[in-house]
């Protein structure tokens, strides 16, 4: 067994690099489906809510991992990159996380839409072309 597990130490490596990770990521998340994930842009910036504690064990690893790595704000996509997980995982794990209050995220807000004078200003380039 060679190379990094997404969330085992590097001396418990579970990732066969010809038949790539052995747990595959469904199990992870524990089964979890996309409904919980839909909350978590990629962009959104997560925070645990408390310190890590020796219960989060009980979590699972994955979860652990998450509550570790969000002791300062990280953002949901440069999450899954540190976990070397993919994405919908760790949103799936981060949806868990967020139902027991341990996480709190930061939706970023919408983009500003242009304003009327912008839409004019193109139009009337467009009509001198």
């Amino acid at each position: 067994m060679t190379g990094p597990d997404p969330v085992q130490p590097e001396d418990q490596a579970w990732l066969d690099d010809d038949a790539g990770p052995v747990v595959r990521p469904y199990a992870l998340a524990a089964g979890t489906t996309a409904e919980a994930a839909e909350e978590f842009d990629l962009i959104a910036v997560v925070l645990a809510s408390r310190p890590p504690a020796a219960t989060d064990a009980a979590l699972g690893s994955a979860s652990a991992r998450i509550l570790q790595l969000c002791q300062e704000p990280l953002s949901v996509v440069d999450l899954s990159a540190r976990m070397n997980l993919p994405v919908g995982v760790v949103r799936a794990l981060l949806g868990q996380l967020a139902a027991r209050d341990l996480i709190r995220r930061s939706q970023p807000g919408p983009a500003a839409l242009p304003s009327e004078e912008i839409y004019k200003a193109v139009l009337h380039g467009l009509r001198a072309l």
